[in-house]
């Protein structure tokens, strides 16, 4: 999950938090030596996201709206891989990306956010060894 749930009869347990940033693919900046967001369509998740709710608010700030809204994950990431436009992604995932392809392209304007992955998990139900050494590996990462 990537919002903290509080229940009387769930255990929400931290995994971790990443940075998030915006990234293009470099065929959409266009040999630009200093790209800016505003200058590239947004390619954003739909609402009711946890994605989607910190990207409008870093929009909201620069007076921008999104231009390409898609309701998964991989449908973003593909986007932004056509070079539709730009997206808020998890650095592990760009990095990831990069190390294969080296075609894209991080904006120095750092997002100044992060998304946290939680575990959740029932208070009335026993984990087995199994899945408790994943929650704490998971932890550990």
């Amino acid at each position: 999950m990537h919002d903290f749930i509080s229940e009387k009869y769930l255990n929400t347990v931290m995994i971790h938090s990443e940075e998030l940033v915006w990234v293009g693919h470099k065929k959409l900046m266009k040999d630009k030596e200093c790209p800016q967001i505003d200058e590239y369509p947004v390619i954003n998740f739909r609402q009711g996201c946890t994605f989607r709710i910190l990207c409008d608010e870093l929009l909201q700030k620069r007076g921008l709206n999104s231009t390409f809204e898609y309701s998964d994950f991989d449908s973003v990431k593909n986007a932004m891989m056509e070079g539709l436009g730009i997206a808020l992604l998890p650095r592990s995932v760009v990095e990831n990306l990069n190390k294969e392809i080296n075609t894209f392209h991080i904006f120095n304007e750092l997002s100044q956010l992060e998304i946290t992955l939680f575990a959740i998990t029932r208070k009335d139900k026993n984990l087995s060894t199994t899945v408790h050494t994943l929650v704490k590996r998971l932890q550990e990462n």
